[in-house]
């Protein structure tokens, strides 16, 4: 898809750039997902709509129903099917049991994404700990769940969004 769909870029920042300026200097591993037919469909209709109001953002105008647009559109990227699915081909493909020092992200707009992240974890044999608000509220658990993972004791970290 790519280019040929979108067409050209209006502005480039890679992954490359951001890393130590915006995001913390770990090793990204990006895997390209595929939109199911109905995600495919509401991001062309996000992406319209968006298209015409577009020009309030090159005017500088700040629009509360242009910036719900950006957002509902955002949204379908963070919840889309298939990356479920990827996840599990790559802890099949890479040997899950082998992980280390590996953190997973969700989105925090979908919180059974995080489950069944976790969940497919646990059937591969995995050593994780979910670290969330939740277990986030007391500082000690806190400590004793990045310690345990700095120790290699937790093969993996899951959270939302960020840590």
């Amino acid at each position: 898809m790519g280019i040929h769909f979108f067409g050209e870029p209006c502005f480039s920042f890679s992954l490359e750039e951001a890393i130590g300026k915006c995001l913390t200097e770990y090793d990204y591993h990006i895997h390209f997902v595929e939109l199911i037919d109905d995600e495919m469909e509401e991001w062309n209709e996000l992406s319209d709509k968006i298209s015409s109001q577009a020009w309030k953002l090159k005017s500088g105008q700040k629009d509360p129903y242009l910036d719900n647009l950006l957002r509902k559109r955002r949204l379908v990227l963070e919840t889309a099917k298939g990356k479920l699915g990827i996840l599990e081909e790559l802890l099949d493909k890479e040997g899950a049991r082998d992980l280390e020092y590996t953190l997973i992200y969700a989105t925090d707009k979908q919180p059974e994404q995080l489950e069944l992240v976790n969940q497919g974890l646990q059937a591969r044999g995995v050593l994780f700990h979910q670290l969330t608000d939740s277990e986030t509220q007391s500082r000690d658990r806190t400590e004793r769940i990045l310690s345990d993972f700095q120790k290699g004791d937790l093969q993996v970290l899951t959270a939302k969004r960020v840590l």
